[in-house]
This record gives C-alpha cells, sequence and structure tokens, in this order.
C-alpha cells in the first residue's frame, strides 16, 4: 500500500501516524513510538503524509497526542472528583472560550 492510492479520510488517517513517526525520530523526543516508526517507514516514510502541516501543526498535534497518552495508559483509573474538575476545562475548549477564561484565570490572585 502507497499513499498514492489513499484519498479523502483514509488518507487523513496516516497525519497522526506520521506525526508520531517523525517526533520519535528526533533526537530530543518527546514521545518514542517504535510502532509507528516501522509502519510509517515501511509505508515510504513521505512528509506528503502530513498533508502540508506546518512545523507548528506538527509540534501541536504532537503535543496532543502525548496527552492523549497520559490519560490512557493502562491502569489509569479517574476519581469523581478528579474528572469533576477537568469539566470547566473541556466544557471551555468545547464552547470555544478557553482563550478568553484562561486570560482572566491568568491574571487572577493565586488561591
Amino acid at each position: 500500500m502507497t499513499i498514492l492510492n489513499l484519498q479523502g479520510v483514509a488518507r487523513t488517517l496516516l497525519v497522526p501516524l506520521a506525526c508520531r513517526a517523525i517526533e520519535s525520530i528526533r533526537p530530543d523526543a518527546i514521545i518514542h513510538d517504535p510502532r509507528a516508526v516501522e509502519l510509517y517507514q515501511s509505508l515510504g516514510g513521505s512528509r506528503d503524509f502530513l498533508m502540508g502541516m506546518s512545523g507548528h501543526d506538527l509540534f501541536a498535534a504532537v503535543m496532543r497526542v502525548r496527552q492523549f497518552d497520559r490519560f490512557t495508559r493502562a491502569g489509569m483509573r479517574w476519581s469523581r472528583a478528579g474528572a469533576e474538575r477537568l469539566l470547566p476545562v473541556r466544557s471551555a475548549i468545547m464552547s470555544k472560550r478557553f482563550d478568553a477564561r484562561w486570560k482572566i484565570a491568568y491574571k487572577s490572585r493565586p488561591n
């Protein structure tokens, strides 16, 4: 299989794979995914998988992957209190008001 015979949604599925592999190859990588590297290289290892993403976009995607990996590790459990503390953050992000709320929180005095 090559990237040439993939289109649309199927092709976009290679973006996270490429992000994980490209970051894993770096000497100062913040994630390490040898399986992603192996699969990425077996498919040709082309930066075309990124579909025009900038370096900043790649970094942002890697940070999301890193956080997702941390939250989904085997054995991870959420207490009800811990999950409830995250609900306002999730709500702000989903409602597109996170940036405005962050500015308010950043300027407020510490507890």
